[in-house]
């Protein structure tokens, strides 16, 4: 099934600059071909010299897919009709309506200060989903890099080893273990990989060592799954009355911090009804807040207040002990990604995976920003919207 809209005529992008050969798709890429197909349309390097000419792609589809490289190499991903809702000054028109030049866009709201980035390189992509929606595209791309979700011992050894988690009744519940949890479209490799690299020997060394070799990761789907069922996951691993410490990355906070709520209200209830109601109302806000889909969101969130009940009951028969909690790069306020800016959340995911050298563990295709970015429907459906 292809995504274009069959009876819209497409406009033509262009640019000062020349035409390049259209952008390939990688080896690696080559194994999502049966999730997806990512059809190069064609690419331009722009440049602010004049006398370069103009360079010109027809037929762009309003759900086509940009990739934009800016200054200092960022990227930004967006369909077409996204990208001229959200910089209609940057835009400028042709001598014919359907035609779009652009050179340079702008960020920032001018209160802070507005920054202009130049436009170096442009791609143009169609995707077709080929009859599987975003959400089982998801699902594929998380069975590759987590083959199987579930609670993992991390063996002393120089790389990572991970053997399923196994608490005998002799476990000493006062003795604390270490638990990573790593973020989205990761896995341990891809969040905490970094522990592993020869110069961190040290590092490594002292944390087997104080914790007496009992540390372990939790594996888990972030795409199609919620934190709240992340976090059912993990408190049903761990053995009851255990003594916890953990370490998460990114969206895995959201895991831990809806695992730690066992050590709030004095343990009694770790959800209030109140809280549920303030959950509710709030999903109720982002609901109205859509163009399409409102049913289905609506079903979804109804969904996650019955989890967040029975996560409830299972800490308080868990009554497992979080002593010590480390994030890094926590979304704790939540993200509204059902608000439709998926795009921007995936371009800035992939500018980080390939700045931070230890992101550069992650398992993410480099075509996927794009493939999520062209089923504008997704943010509903997966464990992207956390709320």
């Amino acid at each position: 099934m292809d995504t274009s809209k069959n009876n819209e005529k497409g406009k033509t992008v262009k640019a000062g600059g020349m035409l390049n050969e259209h952008a390939q798709i990688t080896e690696v890429e080559q194994e999502y071909r049966e999730w997806f197909d990512v059809k190069p349309k064609g690419g331009m390097t722009l440049t602010s010299e004049r006398g370069e000419g103009t360079a010109a792609l027809a037929d762009v589809q309003s759900d086509d897919v940009l990739e934009l490289v800016l200054d200092d190499d960022i990227y930004l991903f967006t369909r077409r009709d996204d990208l001229e809702q959200d910089f209609p000054t940057d835009i400028s028109r042709g001598a014919a309506p359907e035609d779009l030049v652009i050179s340079s866009l702008r960020f920032g709201p001018p209160s802070r200060g507005v920054i202009d980035w130049a436009v170096k390189l442009l791609n143009v992509f169609h995707v077709d989903i080929a009859e599987k929606t975003g959400l089982t595209i998801c699902k594929k791309f998380e069975e590759k890099s987590v083959p199987v979700p579930g609670l993992y011992k991390i063996e002393p050894a120089e790389s990572l080893k991970l053997t399923p988690a196994v608490f005998g009744n002799d476990h000493d519940t006062t003795k604390p273990v270490l638990v990573f949890i790593h973020g989205t479209a990761s896995s341990t490799i891809g969040s905490f990989g970094g522990i592993w690299e020869k110069s961190n020997a040290g590092i490594r060394k002292a944390l087997f060592e104080h914790y007496d070799n009992r540390i372990y990761a939790l594996e888990h789907w972030t795409l199609s799954l919620s934190p709240i069922q992340n976090a059912i996951e993990l408190a049903t691993h761990l053995p009851q009355n255990a003594t916890v410490h953990l370490v998460s990355h990114s969206r895995g906070g959201i895991v831990g911090e809806l695992a730690c709520r066992s050590m709030v209200n004095d343990a009694n209830e770790p959800f209030l009804p109140i809280e549920l109601e303030a959950y509710h109302q709030r999903a109720s806000a982002i609901i109205d807040e859509l163009d399409e889909g409102k049913d289905e969101a609506r079903m979804a969130y109804e969904a996650q207040i019955e989890r967040l009940k029975e996560l409830n009951a299972l800490l308080k028969h868990q009554n497992i002990k979080f002593e010590k909690f480390v994030r890094v790069a926590c979304p704790a306020r939540g993200t509204t990604l059902a608000s439709g800016r998926l795009d921007r959340w995936l371009s800035i995911i992939f500018n980080l995976v390939s700045l931070i050298p230890v992101l550069l563990f992650s398992q993410m295709p480099p075509k996927l920003p794009m493939v999520l970015e062209a089923v504008p429907w997704i943010n509903t459906r997966t464990g992207l919207v956390v709320s």
